[in-house]
């Protein structure tokens, strides 16, 4: 996935042509493009659909290679058990990659994500 700016950029938008059209406020679009959140889940997804892609909307830290193979790794675990907009609109509370992974990373495999249900989409089974 590619962030919010190459995915505009590869649509041809700009940041005015989405305000425009969709309504969400070029100030909060250049913001969040340069690392502030500011959009909602629901502004989150009328972006998507209007570009037609899926961004990653986590915002980048320095990581090793080790410590985001393992974060991605929880996040796919994630998006597995909760579905995708539940696991975005969870990860849209961190500003950074090492915040996230902190969070995920190291605790123990027993303790269920902070605001997640306490259920899977497939009895457990991964």
């Amino acid at each position: 996935m590619k962030t919010l700016r190459e995915t505009r950029i590869d649509a041809g938008k700009t940041q005015l042509d989405i305000q425009r059209d969709i309504g969400i406020f070029q100030t909060k679009i250049s913001r969040e493009e340069n690392g502030i959140r500011t959009l909602t889940v629901l502004e989150m997804k009328a972006i998507e659909k209007y570009l037609g892609a899926e961004i990653d909307w986590v915002p980048r830290s320095n990581l090793t290679a080790n410590q985001h193979a393992k974060l991605s790794r929880a996040i796919f675990v994630m998006m597995h058990r909760y579905g995708s907009l539940e696991t975005l609109k969870f990860t849209c509370r961190f500003r950074t990659l090492s915040e996230m992974y902190d969070v995920l990373c190291n605790n123990s495999e027993t303790e269920e994500p902070l605001g997640l249900p306490n259920h899977t989409n497939n009895g457990g089974q991964l």
